[in-house]
């Protein structure tokens, strides 16, 4: 699939693994002489609670009637309490939603507003078909993504040019500097839970061409390909590539400890803002694959969340015109800038290019991301979390001897099948 430029005002999408239940047409219009009263969902750092915070009473400043109660939390624990309010019809109006966490909810009988239904308060020109597809599940528009994201490597280049290295470009690159920096205790990369899953699955995809996942996001129940994957990620850690997992710890990167750390660029500009000030040399590095002749990329771009509405709110064009606001006006475009990458709204692309604040690391990524023809969209169970738990522990469980890696395929496999039966109602 191929990838508009970044820099060029509009980003692609792909075609969302989604299905949808149906849609509440019940409308309020806003009246003039009332305050009329919404509430809005999302998590982030703290930089991202103040500028929010900050967008959300200018936004009412300027639209006097409309009061906007802010619900913030950590990402961390947020999910949980967001199963208890949609399963219990008590969600906000306004949600910021995870890629993998709207797949869930609607597999599972949760519905969104038909955001199609708001075009005369969302300006929805803003965004390219391709991009709003992401968001579509039977046709409606159930969620609009701010910026799309993929797992970067971000590399500190002042410490590969200390070893006479030039930046990795295949597996092969950071099996030698492994070698090569062990002595010093340095290590190529530093991987979390999440890093690991996705490396693993990158390499057994270009190693095999198969996938985990079909296209329906259905699990392929594939022993062979979750050995590959336990073996590789042994294979990392053993040969001194990466600590182990539970081991991550960021701040290895401005110590010079690591010399690059896959992260998504959501969160590169927070996580490498230290070591930056460090005057060490962080750079956007090549998405990793065996070599020219691989059988599938491996390497997949998602949505970094969605905007969306309560199926039955009883103010959606309060709750359109706030989102409007948060995509699309100049101001919160300037609030945020590219530390989430860059904006889908071409209106805010537009912003931050007639401001010159098109630049910066997150920037670069995003670029290096929209110019990577190969990337795919990534399928929604790839970014499922209690999935990935399951791979971390049967890998830890090969790695403190508890499981040799035939059998830690075998349960890996036996209970991401009995998690799905349990939890998404499509599998």
């Amino acid at each position: 699939m191929r990838m508009v430029r970044a820099i060029s005002l509009i980003t692609a999408a792909a075609t969302a693994l989604l299905f949808a239940t149906s849609c509440n047409k019940e409308t309020k219009i806003i009246n003039e002489d009332n305050l009329v009263q919404i509430r809005f969902s999302w998590w982030g750092n703290e930089d991202r609670n103040t500028y929010t915070t900050e967008a959300i009473k200018t936004f009412e400043k300027e639209n006097k009637n409309i009061s906007v109660t802010p619900e913030y939390g950590e990402y961390d624990g947020l999910k949980a309490k967001m199963n208890l309010e949609l399963y219990s019809n008590s969600e906000a109006d306004v949600m910021q939603l995870d890629y993998n966490w709207m797949f869930k909810y609607i597999s599972n009988g949760c519905d969104f507003y038909d955001l199609d239904q708001l075009s005369k308060y969302i300006n929805l020109k803003n965004f390219s078909s391709e991009a709003l597809d992401s968001g579509r599940v039977d046709g409606k528009l159930k969620g609009i993504p701010a910026t799309f994201d993929t797992l970067t490597f971000f590399c500190n280049k002042t410490l590969f040019n200390h070893y006479g290295l030039g930046l990795p470009t295949t597996w092969k690159d950071y099996f030698d500097a492994a070698r090569i920096m062990k002595n010093d205790e340095i290590y190529p990369l530093a991987l979390d839970a999440k890093s690991f899953w996705l490396v693993c699955n990158a390499a057994n995809e270009q190693a095999t061409g198969r996938t985990l996942f079909d296209e329906n996001g259905n699990f392929t129940n594939d022993e062979g390909s979750m050995l590959n994957m336990i073996s590789f990620y042994i294979s990392l850690v053993e040969q001194k590539v990466s600590k182990n997992s539970d081991q991550f710890d960021i701040s290895d990167l401005e110590n010079n400890k690591v010399a690059c750390v896959p992260m998504w660029i959501t969160n590169a500009q927070h996580d490498c803002e230290k070591a930056l000030d460090s005057r060490l040399e962080i750079v956007v590095g090549t998405y990793p694959t065996y070599g020219s002749e691989v059988k599938n990329y491996g390497w997949c771009y998602k949505p970094s969340s969605f905007y969306a509405v309560k199926k039955n709110t009883k103010n959606p064009e309060a709750a359109g015109k706030f989102i409007n606001y948060m995509l699309n006006s100049e101001e919160m475009a300037v609030k945020q800038g590219t530390e989430k990458g860059v904006p889908l709204s071409a209106s805010a692309v537009e912003t931050l290019e007639g401001r010159g604040m098109l630049s910066g690391l997150s920037y670069d990524a995003s670029k290096k991301m929209s110019d990577s023809s190969n990337l795919k969209l990534m399928n929604p169970m790839l970014d499922d979390d209690e999935i990935i738990a399951i791979f971390s522990d049967v890998c830890n469980s090969v790695y403190y001897d508890k499981y040799d890696i035939p059998y830690a395929a075998k349960n890996a496999c036996e209970r991401i099948n009995e998690y799905l039966k349990e939890n998404i109602s499509d599998n």
